[in-house]
């Protein structure tokens, strides 16, 4: 049994909208008749019954009827674009929420082309590529006109249409492959000036200007070469549509011409067949000239439709009362995406609530994975991640959120105020952003600030010192009424009154029965916490009590070799 295809579930409740799209396109192509048809009574009766009354009333019918034409040829437009702009606002919030969620599992990589080509497919809606799409099964209507005025001309109109069909399949065939490649070689250049941009102090600062442009320079030629490739035979193919229906229009009127000269058609026929030829080849002519923006939206759709495939971890959709901050992690293996060898292996510990583990190891032992593991941020491959008996994998972030906090070691604030940063951009009250801060010791230095709470810390915190951006990331993690909370390493950009400060907030949160997670190579953080997890190449080296680890650590490993005479 087939699946159902999402994206069009999606676009059900538009198949009005699309129906009646399809409805102004007949009409559209029937008022497009209006011009033909006025001439060839133009020239069949009115020049030859002189008669004006004639005139006037052909005139006024085909006036009425050139303004309904626009009438619904704007209607049509206008549904278009709105069907556009819904198809992003409904498939737009999940695909955003997809892709954040996504890139804590690709390192960072993931970016936001799904939304860019989410864009892609709204402005094919609303632009004029989809037109002759609409248009072209209607070409049938011109092609029985051109025949009811002499079967020759139809019979030659018939080949020109079909001959330009055939351009337009090779157009296709000859052009995907080109366009595919050239599109994709554009993301990569995309998604390396993103790395490069985000990345730019590190850049300018140690003199990467010139290496990472050439970097992007060489998969943007990649990327234009490849288009070039692409466009160049769509461009000849379209010169070869373009020269074709302009021979076809004049071998109209010689044929024409000759039919007139027996009797065979009348000089309005001739004319009125001429721009019906012209009419019922312009929509292939339009086809094969904007094919590449066509063929960039069916990329777009399929991207889309992929992301709306992937599976959805199942969540459960009951409110779950605050956690006590029970911690148990069971058999729990992670290996990243597209590697082999496991960066944690077989983890498996246990905390009470309101007890404090110090993570420790050397680099490359898996401690920050480790922490985004006990987050829920990444799923494990193998075992699982317990809050309270709750599997975190189907805990909904939403709820599960509200009970968490994390420092990471990368600071990232958001463009706003402090205190909407603090308060995770939610609605809160003015008196549990400011406890926030007290505890994390960072309320006297934002009162120094130039507005106090209210100063915009710019994007990623840009405005603002590293011991600054870390008090008040601090601040957000203790924010609110939270059961379990990871630090990454907290005192790394702070001073010695940030770390004393940090310290306090340590205490406090051990008074609050706050089960903590520490990270951290300083010694001094170490001694705040009630146990201590070793961690080395990814296996667990050393669990227990504080004392009792770090007094192991501290005994050297007796050499075999010392036993020996």
């Amino acid at each position: 049994m087939s699946q159902p295809n999402p994206l069009k579930q999606v676009l059900a409740p538009l198949r009005g909208a699309m129906t009646w799209t399809v409805v102004f396109s007949l009409c559209i192509n029937l008022l497009m008749l209006t011009v033909p048809l006025y001439l060839l009574q133009l020239f069949d009766r009115v020049l030859t019954s002189r008669s004006l009354d004639t005139l006037w009333v052909l005139t006024s019918i085909a006036l009425v009827a050139l303004v309904t034409y626009g009438v619904l040829e704007a209607l049509r437009r206008l549904l278009l674009s709105r069907t556009g702009r819904l198809i992003e606002e409904r498939t737009g919030p999940g695909i955003f929420q997809a892709s954040l969620q996504a890139a804590p599992e690709s390192a960072g990589m993931a970016s936001a082309h799904v939304l860019r080509d989410l864009t892609t497919l709204r402005n094919f809606f609303a632009g004029s590529a989809i037109i002759p799409l609409l248009d072209a099964p209607w070409s049938i209507i011109f092609l029985v006109v051109i025949f009811l005025l002499h079967p020759t001309l139809g019979w030659l109109a018939l080949g020109a249409f079909l001959l330009l069909f055939l351009v337009a399949v090779l157009n296709e065939k000859l052009t995907r492959e080109a366009l595919r490649q050239a599109a994709e070689a554009s993301a990569a250049s995309n998604q390396s000036a993103e790395n490069t941009i985000e990345n730019s102090e590190v850049v300018l600062a140690l003199g990467m200007t010139r290496s990472v442009v050439g970097i992007w320079q060489e998969l943007l030629q990649q990327a234009l070469s490849r288009w070039e490739e692409g466009n160049k035979l769509s461009s000849q193919l379209a010169s070869v549509s373009k020269v074709l229906r302009l021979m076809l229009q004049i071998s109209v009127l010689g044929v024409g011409a000759v039919l007139v000269i027996t009797g065979s058609l009348t000089a309005g026929g001739m004319i009125a067949a001429s721009i019906l030829v012209t009419r019922a080849l312009a929509p292939i002519d339009q086809l094969i000239s904007s094919w590449s923006h066509t063929v960039a939206a069916r990329k777009a759709y399929d991207s889309v439709q992929a992301e709306l495939e992937k599976p959805v971890a199942r969540q459960s959709e009951t409110a779950l009362p605050a956690p006590s901050g029970l911690i148990q992690v069971e058999g729990m293996s992670y290996v990243h995406p597209g590697q082999q060898e496991p960066i944690l292996k077989t983890i498996g510990f246990s905390l009470k609530p309101g007890e404090s583990l110090g993570l420790i190891g050397p680099t490359g032992s898996g401690k920050t994975t480790l922490a985004r593991l006990l987050l829920g941020v990444l799923k494990p491959r193998l075992g699982t991640i317990r809050l309270d008996g709750m599997n975190l994998s189907e805990w909904p972030e939403s709820d599960r959120g509200q009970y968490i906090g994390y420092l990471p070691q990368d600071l990232e604030l958001f463009a706003g105020s402090v205190a909407k940063n603090i308060a995770r951009f939610t609605d809160s009250d003015s008196e549990a952003i400011v406890n926030a801060a007290k505890l994390a010791g960072a309320h006297e230095m934002i009162l120094q600030l130039p507005q106090g709470y209210d100063t915009p810390v710019g994007p990623r915190g840009v405005t603002l010192s590293g011991g600054q951006r870390q008090r008040i990331a601090l601040a957000r993690a203790v924010f609110g009424d939270i059961r379990f909370i990871v630090l990454d390493e907290p005192n790394a950009n702070q001073d010695r009154a940030g770390e004393m400060a940090l310290m306090r907030a340590l205490k406090q949160l051990k008074e609050q029965r706050i089960t903590s997670v520490v990270i951290a190579h300083r010694p001094a953080i170490i001694e705040y916490v009630d146990k201590v997890l070793v961690l080395r190449d990814g296996k667990i080296e050393a669990f227990g009590a504080k004392d009792e680890v770090l007094s192991r650590l501290a005994t050297p490993t007796p050499n075999p070799q010392d036993n020996k005479v």
